[in-house]
């Protein structure tokens, strides 16, 4: 038998969030917004505004590091829901965003460093969501569904 999935919030709301996890959301001009992906989006902001207005350079190495707390953030929240944190949410994917933004500055700089960032960063996000997909599905089948 399926497995029947709640709702989603879309498209009355700019979220992907089902309605079981509005509160992953936020409210903005009357709509519901995800935090994390509103966070990334202001980290890459805030990365560009640096960048286009200071001549600084950070080592591509340093950004690989910083977005480890976001992963382990998501991971923890998919696996004990209970963990969740808005603040640790909206804090760690800023990071998480600032840093995507620079590795993917010097990707388009050919860095290759920053291409082995970048090609890391994506295996790792494969193995999450394998992670996150098959934890849901032995969690189901647990509970008799």
């Amino acid at each position: 038998m399926a497995v029947q999935t709640p709702p989603l919030l879309w498209p009355a709301y700019a979220s992907h969030h089902s309605i079981a996890d509005q509160r992953r959301c936020f409210q903005f001009r009357h709509r519901w917004v995800c935090r994390r992906c509103a966070a990334l989006v202001v980290g890459t902001v805030a990365w560009r505004l640096l960048d286009a207005t200071a001549a600084f350079a950070v080592n591509v190495w340093i950004l690989a590091v910083v977005p480890v707390g976001a992963l382990a953030d998501l991971l923890a929240s998919h696996r004990w829901p209970a963990s969740y944190s808005p603040n640790r949410v909206v804090g760690f994917s800023v990071l998480a965003g600032f840093a995507a933004a620079g590795v993917a500055r010097a990707v388009l700089d050919r860095d290759p460093h920053g291409l082995a960032v970048f090609s890391g960063w994506t295996v790792t996000a494969i193995a999450a969501f394998v992670w996150i997909r098959r934890s849901a599905t032995t969690k189901e089948h647990s509970d008799g569904h």
